[in-house]
């Protein structure tokens, strides 16, 4: 009987450390949706990227999916007689979020396109409001929390019965894996779209990737200066192409605009 009891416990201890090691490692793809100004007028679905996180323990790093050939179609958006093309072209530096929650530390590259900088930032101690809301997602019972960062307010959805405190982008710290979060004007949305636990891959893939090895860090307050500058830099390139007077004699007029988009931190 103690033979046997000591056997029990033994299948019971690799069973719920086999679990353990399942939770603390694995990849999380999310889809992001990015709207601005001219995405709602001309993509009214916005830009959508997939995300790839890869994590193990309280580290983790997601990369944007390096774009295809059939990603590089043009976008034809039609204004009054006004046609434009944007091209969107492959990156070999392909974007990226580190995340160390042990060591309080972010690094992410969405600086790279307006100088050759990665941002560094501290993690966010998000002070999440739980709600008794919920909503099934998939074969998973969700559950519903709120938060404000930087600016926009969040609806989050998580699911306590995949343990991790893990979610896209700089989010985390709810009491399960973070399916879907969007903010409430509708302009930021991920989803989670694929799930594997337990997931072999290169722990040394969780690092600054080296195609930015040359680049140099500056802090959060710094990034949000440079995006600040860069568009003002292009508010001034802003000009009015062309004027036509209507047959009711009302005079309408061009104006051509370059963004950086919508910075999804407003501060």
């Amino acid at each position: 009987m103690i033979i046997y009891m000591k056997n029990y416990l033994f299948i019971l201890f690799l069973l719920i450390s086999f679990h353990l090691s399942a939770q603390t490692k694995g990849i999380l793809t999310y889809s992001r949706i990015l709207k601005d100004s001219v995405a709602n007028s001309y993509t009214p679905q916005g830009f959508t990227g997939i995300w790839k996180q890869y994590f193990s323990g309280e580290k983790s790093i997601e990369i944007a999916n390096p774009l295809t050939d059939a990603d590089e179609k043009p976008l034809k958006m039609v204004g009054l007689n006004t046609y434009v093309q944007v091209s969107v072209k492959k990156s070999s530096r392909p974007a990226f979020i580190l995340k160390d929650l042990s060591k309080n530390e972010i690094v992410h590259s969405e600086s790279s396109n307006l100088a050759k900088v990665l941002t560094e930032d501290k993690v966010t101690h998000f002070n999440w409001k739980l709600s008794n809301d919920t909503a099934q997602i998939g074969d998973y019972l969700c559950k519903k929390a709120t938060v404000n960062f930087r600016g926009r307010n969040y609806t989050a959805w998580y699911s306590e019965e995949i343990p991790l405190q893990n979610g896209p982008w700089k989010f985390h710290g709810l009491p399960g894996l973070i399916f879907k979060v969007a903010s409430d004007d509708g302009l930021i949305e991920y989803e989670l779209i694929h799930i594997e636990l337990a997931a072999p891959f290169d722990l040394d893939l969780i690092r600054i990737p080296d195609s930015y090895n040359e680049f140099k860090k500056i802090d959060h307050p710094s990034y949000i200066k440079l995006w600040d500058q860069k568009q003002a830099e292009y508010d001034k390139l802003s000009r009015v192409q062309k004027t036509t007077t209507l047959q009711n004699g009302v005079t309408s007029s061009v104006t051509s605009s370059i963004s950086l988009g919508t910075r999804i931190e407003r501060y």
